[in-house]
């Protein structure tokens, strides 16, 4: 407990350390509903390794777990941060839409989606 002291005074605080812990501990960011499936999608970054962060790795990969409407998980998919986009994830009626990083920084003027079907 002692060491919650720390970070209530601003002056005591150490940035190195928690921006460490931020940067190389996973965490969710958010829950998109799918109506057309009955679905639910929990989007979680994958933080790199401490090791990782201090060699400059800082942008975290992301994956997608799958939960029906009962709250099991049916299934998680990784996806690499450098392909795809975790801010723009759409539920549709072809399936999850996710927004390509790779392909919108060859062209600003287009929006690519890879389309995933996902089954119950």
């Amino acid at each position: 407990m002692n060491d919650d002291l720390e970070y209530g005074n601003k002056e005591n605080v150490n940035w190195n350390n928690i921006n460490s812990y931020s940067l190389s501990n996973s965490d969710y960011t958010a829950v998109i509903k799918d109506s057309y499936r009955n679905l639910y999608y929990r989007i979680v970054y994958l933080r790199p390794s401490l090791e990782d962060v201090k060699k400059g790795k800082r942008v975290p990969d992301f994956s997608v777990i799958v939960i029906n409407e009962n709250l099991d998980i049916i299934v998680e998919k990784k996806f690499n941060s450098t392909i795809y986009s975790h801010t723009i994830i759409i539920p549709n009626e072809k399936g999850l839409a996710i927004a390509r990083k790779d392909l919108y920084n060859l062209n600003d003027n287009k929006l690519t989606f890879s389309f995933f079907n996902i089954k119950k």
